[in-house]
C-alpha cells in the first residue's frame, strides 16, 4: 500500500503495479524451474578439461541443488554445485 500512496491515487498506476506484480509472480518460478531441471534428462556430460585419469566423460548420478557426477573411466565421484557444473560442461548428451 505504501507504493500506491507514493505514486498517487491514480487507478492507472494501481492497475499497472498489479500487472507488474502478476508478471513477476508468473515469470520468476518458470525461470527457476528451468535452471533446476537443466540436467535432469542429461545422462552423460563431456567436460572442457580432462580428469587426472585422462577421461573427460562423466555420468550424472544425482540432480538437485548439487549434482553428483561419476567419471566413466576411473569411477571417481564428485559433488558439484550447479554454477560450477555449468562452467565445466562442454557437451551434453543422453545415454544411448
Amino acid at each position: 500500500t505504501f507504493i500506491f500512496y507514493y505514486l498517487g491515487n491514480s487507478v492507472a498506476n494501481k492497475d499497472f503495479l498489479h500487472f507488474l506484480l502478476f508478471a513477476l509472480i508468473a515469470v520468476i518460478p518458470a525461470i527457476v524451474t528451468f535452471a533446476v531441471i537443466s540436467y535432469s534428462f542429461i545422462k552423460i556430460i563431456t567436460t572442457k578439461k580432462t580428469h587426472a585419469c585422462g577421461a573427460n566423460e562423466w555420468t550424472v548420478v544425482r540432480t538437485g541443488a548439487d549434482y553428483k557426477i561419476k567419471c566413466n573411466n576411473c569411477g571417481r565421484v564428485l559433488l558439484v554445485d550447479s554454477s560450477k557444473l555449468d562452467k565445466m560442461v562442454k557437451k551434453k548428451q543422453t545415454k544411448q
